[in-house]
């Protein structure tokens, strides 16, 4: 029981070693957004574009590709 109540008193303590798991959740979850935000960003320029548009389409589309995309896989 002992080895389980340190675990404990650590995590309480702010251990980082036992904190990072709860971090890199939080990094997750922000790549996950900035993937939405790229996919979005694609079908957004794609529509635009099929629509006409020559100026906010082809931007939208260098966002999501060479921005978003590749930020939230790396």
């Amino acid at each position: 029981m002992t080895a389980v109540t340190d675990i404990i008193s650590s995590y309480r303590a702010g251990n980082p070693v036992l904190r990072k798991g709860f971090r890199m959740e939080k990094v997750r979850k922000f790549r996950k957004w900035i993937l939405g935000a790229g996919l979005a960003s694609i079908v957004i320029g794609y529509i635009l574009l099929g629509q006409g548009s020559i100026s906010a389409a082809p931007a939208l589309l260098v966002l999501g590709y060479c921005i978003l995309v590749p930020v939230a896989l790396i």
